[in-house]
């Protein structure tokens, strides 16, 4: 689920110029509309398996979804009842989920947005076994970074000085990528070309490969402005280019060669990977595996 949630810093009257005149105040007021996103999610869609914010104030995210979805807690209230929550969390009156707290335990990140604003996106992921997998790292992409330094665009950037100009330091898009595995295994059939699947007594036995198979999520918010869709492309261009670049260290093994527990890992220019978990642990067979 993706959903755009409207950051509290475009909803004052310096800047709407009376574009949200239709909304009541209640609406705009952030400690309100917060929680009926909230029981929007929860109620209507039945906690997503992957939900993906934009416009998301790092305030909200730091004091209110991150903390209902990362604990498993859900609003337990009727239709009627969200006017009656305190806008003090500490007051909030929550219950666990009722829905299987496995199916329901969210991993989350934040990505602000370059500049001064206090917003950007939030991605949550609820890990799967039978579908996503586990989460193993969060990767932030700094769009300027990668254009600035992109190769392709180089010779653009030398006829119009302008376009380096907007797309390295005004323009302040960022976006997320979520790196999922799940190891899967896969079940041969002994045969006499394959020696390791024939027993000590020269019997043929089966063998079993595991697999890792991984799922990017991406998320981002695009430049808003009528005029600016050549911006749009190019940073879609570059965010695509960022994803190739990482599913072909994902087949070719190298990824959890990035691994570090001291610092926080980069494989190009603008991109900063948040581990979850040691990906070594998915170079090997589960525990549980026969041997």
């Amino acid at each position: 689920m993706s959903y755009n949630v409207l950051s509290d810093s475009y909803c004052g009257k310096d800047f709407t110029h009376g574009r949200y005149d239709y909304l009541s105040t209640a609406h705009l007021d952030i400690s309100y509309r917060c929680q009926v996103v909230y029981k929007e999610i929860v109620e209507t869609y039945g906690c997503p398996g992957v939900l993906c914010l934009q416009e998301c104030d790092e305030k909200v995210y730091t004091s209110y979804y991150s903390r209902l979805f990362s604990e498993q807690y859900c609003h337990n209230g009727g239709s009627n009842s969200i006017a009656d929550l305190s806008t003090d969390l500490s007051a909030m009156k929550l219950t666990p989920c009722t829905v299987d707290s496995n199916k329901n335990q969210y991993c989350a990140h934040y990505t602000n947005k370059k500049g001064s604003a206090k917003e950007g996106c939030a991605m949550f992921i609820r890990p799967d076994k039978d579908s996503i997998g586990n989460v193993v790292a969060f990767i932030d992409v700094d769009l300027s970074q990668v254009a600035k330094h992109y190769p392709v665009l180089q010779e653009l950037y030398r006829l119009r000085a302008d376009i380096h100009d907007i797309l390295v330091n005004k323009v302040g898009t960022i976006a997320q990528l979520g790196v999922c595995v799940r190891q899967e295994s896969i079940q041969h059939d002994g045969d006499d070309t394959n020696s390791n699947a024939t027993s000590a007594a020269g019997v043929n036995s089966a063998s079993v490969e595991y697999v890792n198979d991984y799922t990017i999520i991406s998320n981002t918010h695009l430049f808003f402005h009528p005029a600016a869709e050549y911006v749009r492309v190019l940073h879609m261009t570059l965010l695509f280019e960022v994803t190739k670049q990482l599913t072909t260290i994902l087949k070719d093994g190298t990824f959890s060669s990035l691994y570090n527990t001291d610092t926080e890992a980069t494989f190009m220019n603008g991109c900063r990977i948040h581990w979850c978990c040691d990906p070594n642990i998915y170079n090997t067979p589960p525990a549980s595996a026969p041997r």
